[in-house]
């Protein structure tokens, strides 16, 4: 993934999701921001405990208790017209699928929710099915699954969604796209709206999809800095609508939001609100799926709210990456872990997890005692969810706190691709974009103080400073780091005339002149790819000198 969160990819299927799978309003006593009215609605009602006893006498039926499980476990995306292969709320079309339900039930293949609540925490609207109901629906496959009776149907109490009124901001592309990938999965960045002109704090984010038979997922990317002004020409680059984009948008991106079949991501907790600076741009990546329907022209729409009232916390999204793993060749049992020291005191209220294709199972946790953050023990790369803390449950990280990140990986010849139909050997696998290569990180949503957006005279790189301590916290270079975090083009422009000046004079020169040569005549989106030698020959030296350089364009700068 290209540094981007809650990234989805090529799956085959609509996996099976509660109604508002990962909404943070669905949980009642939960104060998220925008939440539905759950009055009366207890906390079993949306994950899994309403109807776990079995009849005590006969064979459980469909509307007896099977079609009420359904309801609040899959119909939401199991539901007529939608992306899944059946309706789970009509009885004629899931009987056929009785003996698959049972199977994947058991098996912990649906619903997806990959988050271990045994052993690790609890998460707003967690859709896990409890034991007693996998054992009632199995007993009703066993018995032949009988109809019954529909008047012994009791629909749920699920919560019904508020109206929060007009957007300030409903965004979508002026070409609609119409999916052409013969393999049935297709990919697509679509830019939507202008530059932001200013500072702006989002309550709520919502993406509308258009055809829901065949949107299987949305990411919103908010893209800044020396990456937002190489959008236009990536996607100029391509002929139709937006460009191909397995991964993320392809430029260093933050994640706000997105949405999966039966629910957004993009509810913040109460008092909370993201920030969308000055200069940016935003980036729908569509995954679009027709296995199950015909392609047609979509044009999805991203609608955003800004902040009614002056909120408590802004929302900061930060990675804690492992770029040095190595997958061996045939291990079917990989582990590649890492360790990072907390640096300032952070209030976590959600975390999201990250590999590729032959990762097994990730879990962090704080060293040396029995806080867990997540724990994945079946990865699925297909269903990458991001997990929010149930609000009374924030994770609070101390400056000397260590948090531990364990990646597991399958990298034997039988895990292997298929290319051309011809099973590939395995290789030696290190950190990359590819689908191929493998990643091992997750990201912390942590909650900050709340600052007023800057306006004139707030100085020409608002909200640096914090974004630079994540970005090298997160492991990545002091030099990618400054160009990430620039932010607008005054900011960006003044930072790296400034600091090569500062830490040229500092002991640097040679490092500044190598780089300086290998950049010229190269556009900034590609010094990354094409300089890396450069780069890090100019942190190495650099980092420990860089507090002399503090001031520069108005920023605080400490040594690393």
């Amino acid at each position: 993934m290209r540094n981007g969160l809650w990234s989805f990819s090529a799956a085959l299927a609509c996996a099976c999701t509660n109604l508002g799978s990962n909404d943070a309003g669905l949980i009642p006593g939960d104060a998220v921001a925008g939440s539905p009215d759950t009055s009366g609605v207890t906390e079993e009602d949306v994950s899994g405990g309403g109807a776990d006893v079995a009849p005590a006498g006969g064979a459980p039926t469909w509307h007896g208790e099977v079609r009420g499980i359904m309801a609040r476990h899959c119909a939401s995306c199991h539901v007529e017209g939608g992306p899944a292969p059946f309706d789970a709320s009509d009885y004629a079309a899931t009987l056929p699928w009785s003996r698959s339900i049972v199977l994947d039930l058991e098996a912990g293949v649906m619903p997806p929710f990959l988050a271990s609540t045994e052993d690790c925490r609890h998460y707003l609207g967690e859709n896990v099915v409890s034991a007693a109901d996998k054992a009632t629906v199995a007993a009703w496959e066993a018995a032949g699954s009988p109809e019954g009776d529909p008047s012994d149907y009791v629909a749920p109490a699920l919560p019904e969604p508020v109206d929060p009124g007009p957007p300030d901001f409903a965004l979508r592309t002026d070409s609609p796209y119409t999916p052409t990938d013969p393999s049935g999965d297709d990919l697509r960045c679509i830019l939507v709206g202008d530059v932001f002109d200013e500072d702006t704090d989002i309550e709520r984010l919502v993406v509308v999809p258009d055809k829901t038979a065949i949107v299987h997922h949305v990411i919103v990317f908010e893209v800044s800095g020396a990456a937002a002004d190489t959008l236009d020409a990536m996607d100029a680059a391509e002929p139709g609508t937006g460009y191909r984009c397995t991964s993320g948008p392809g430029v260093p991106a933050r994640n706000i939001g997105g949405w999966v079949p039966g629910g957004g991501l993009g509810l913040m907790p109460a008092d909370t609100a993201i920030r969308i600076p000055k200069g940016s741009r935003l980036v729908l990546q569509m995954h679009y799926n027709t296995l199950f329907a015909p392609a047609e022209a979509d044009a999805s729409t991203l609608e955003m709210w800004r902040t009614k009232t002056t909120p408590k916390y802004l929302l900061d999204i930060q990675a804690r990456a492992h770029p040095g793993l190595l997958v061996p060749a045939g291990d079917a049992d990989s582990v590649q872990e890492k360790s990072f020291p907390t640096i300032k005191e952070a209030r976590v209220v959600g975390v999201l997890a990250h590999m590729h294709k032959l990762g097994k199972a990730m879990k962090v946790t704080v060293e040396g005692g029995d806080a867990c953050v997540i724990d994945i023990p079946r990865w699925d790369f297909d269903w990458q969810q991001s997990y929010l803390f149930r609000t009374e449950e924030p994770l609070i990280l101390k400056p000397g706190d260590t948090l531990h990140m364990a990646c597991t990986f399958d990298n034997s010849a039988a895990n292997q691709p298929l290319i051309d139909g011809v099973q590939v050997e395995p290789i030696d696998v290190r950190w990359g974009e590819g689908t191929r290569d493998e990643m091992c990180l997750h990201y912390l949503m942590v909650q900050l103080p709340y600052t007023p957006p800057a306006g004139a005279g707030g100085g020409d790189c608002p909200g640096f400073e914090t974004c630079f301590e994540d970005c090298v916290g997160g492991g990545h270079g002091v030099s990618r780091c400054v160009v990430q975090c620039s932010g607008t083009k005054v900011c960006r422009d003044c930072l790296i005339s400034g600091l090569l000046g500062c830490l040229g004079q500092e002991g640097c020169a040679a490092e500044v002149g190598g780089l300086q040569a290998c950049t010229k005549d190269i556009p900034l989106s590609k010094v990354v790819l094409e300089c890396g030698t450069e780069l890090k020959a100019l942190d190495k030296c650099g980092a420990p000198k860089i507090a002399a350089c503090n001031g520069t364009c108005g920023v605080t700068l400490e040594s690393l």
